[in-house]
């Protein structure tokens, strides 16, 4: 894991739900954590303006977790990157 994302994940998440959570917690935002709608959409916004990439409503509910949103936001940087290298 991308200690850097890792740490811009937990911080968005702290400021959408006021509470921090390890980056590597692979608890359900809403199951385990009670987050609701207004978090979540809080949450995807927040992350679509740090790392300047849209999410594709598609993805949305991969973005479960600590742990999925990670994930996710190392893979597609990981695209970006290599988009950029290869032109």
């Amino acid at each position: 894991m991308d200690a850097v994302i890792g740490d811009q994940i937990r911080a968005i998440v702290a400021a959408a739900a006021g509470r921090l959570i390890d980056p590597a917690d692979t608890g359900d935002f809403s199951g385990v954590h009670g987050f609701d709608l207004f978090d979540l959409s809080e949450i995807v916004v927040a992350i679509e303006e740090t790392f300047g990439f849209d999410i594709p409503d598609g993805d949305v509910p991969s973005l479960a977790s600590m742990a999925s949103c990670t994930a996710y936001v190392e893979q597609r940087m990981a695209e970006i990157r290599s988009w950029i290298r290869s032109e």
